[in-house]
């Protein structure tokens, strides 16, 4: 969603699958507006469903090849500064380990409106900019809590192109202390960073994802 830590506050994920995905990723909030992010990880048995996007994951999927990417979250509206939802700008870009892979930028809006108590809806155009393909997107999701630790968070996201992926993912957070949480989660998206939301993979993948504040 659009939300991020206050000041000071640094942010930590881990997320692993099944198959092998493996992926980190580092926050710290210079400013109640704006987080810098940090993060690499590696794609692993990702079979793309949608055959047009082979050379895509020739260059960007490929196994145990790691990514490095650098980039930050800009919070442009809140409740806070009385507008009447969350509007986050988040881009972020890197390229792969090695002189011959190339790297892409992946920018997305990320819009939550918080609609009661226990449900908050999230919705992000996304895009993808790079030098082998270009392409839009959007995902929608929403925070559903059906305990006061215990969110179940459903996602689709799609293309926005000539045969295009459509992806689905359902995950469970349960929050087992204000700072910490932990993910379980189904999907066929090929990974649940940057390019992989926007590509779909044959089969579906449990995972899990752990998150801390500190």
């Amino acid at each position: 969603n659009a939300l991020f830590p206050e000041r000071g506050i640094s942010q930590v994920d881990l997320n692993y699958d099944e198959k092998g995905n493996l992926f980190a990723s580092y926050g710290y909030s210079l400013s109640n507006s704006f987080q810098l992010e940090i993060s690499t990880g590696s794609f692993n048995e990702v079979n793309l469903k949608n055959k047009n996007n082979s050379s895509l994951q020739d260059v960007y999927l490929n196994e145990n090849i790691f990514s490095y990417r650098f980039g930050g979250k800009l919070l442009i509206f809140s409740p806070q500064k009385n507008d009447l939802f969350w509007m986050t700008l988040r881009t972020s870009l890197g390229r792969n380990e090695g002189s011959n892979h190339q790297g892409y930028m992946f920018s997305e809006l990320i819009n939550t409106f918080r609609v009661n108590d226990w449900l908050a809806v999230n919705v992000s155009p996304k895009y993808f900019f790079s030098g082998v393909e270009s392409f839009g997107g959007v995902g929608i999701s929403s925070n559903i809590n059906l305990l006061e630790n215990f969110q179940f968070i459903p996602e689709i996201n799609t293309s926005l192109k000539n045969n295009s992926d459509f992806n689905s993912t359902y995950a469970f957070r349960y929050s087992y202390t204000q700072d910490r949480s932990i993910d379980l989660y189904f999907s066929n998206a090929a990974g649940i960073q940057d390019i992989g939301q926007l590509l779909e993979d044959k089969e579906f993948r449990f995972g899990i994802k752990l998150n801390f504040l500190y």
